[in-house]
């Protein structure tokens, strides 16, 4: 409210010096513009405003766990459209986590007992060495899809 006040007073008083006796305008001069320094009014400050969007989840770390076990259905959707046996779903519902990497991937071990390595960011399932040319463990090799699982199958 102040910085208004202030501003209004500086338009008022240059106002009048335009103002002449004889009702003529003044002439025209190319003045610099001057500023006066203005204090800044620091007891009215709000705290920033947020407000919450249908986005606002966020986790620290992919889950692992939860994408293998999402990979469910593809699988059964890969094995049958092959012809091969479905992968049991035992496997994927007793899934855990065993070990998180440094490199963002994860060592897990299905409801079986065999262990594979997920990249959540590469929406990869790797052979539990991790690297994509080793053999992927069975059942996956032959009844999820390739380009999810990615190893060689025997």
């Amino acid at each position: 409210m102040r910085l208004r006040v202030v501003l209004i007073g500086l338009v008022a008083a240059a106002a009048l010096v335009g103002c002449t006796s004889s009702g003529e305008s003044p002439p025209a001069t190319a003045a610099a513009p001057t500023t006066a320094p203005v204090a800044q009014d620091t007891t009215t400050a709000a705290a920033p405003t947020t407000f919450p969007t249908a986005t606002t989840t966020v986790t620290a770390a992919p889950d692992a766990v939860a994408f293998f076990k999402a990979q469910e259905p593809a699988c059964r959707a890969e094995a049958e459209r092959v012809g091969n046996p479905v992968v049991d779903p035992a496997r994927f519902a007793g899934a855990k986590l065993v070990q998180q990497n440094t490199d963002g991937t994860a060592l897990i071990e299905d409801g079986e007992g065999t262990q594979l390595i997920v990249d959540v960011s590469g929406k990869k399932v790797l052979p539990p060495s991790g690297n994509p040319e080793d053999l992927m463990p069975d059942p996956y090799g032959f009844g999820c899809p390739p380009e999810v699982f990615v190893g060689t199958v025997a």
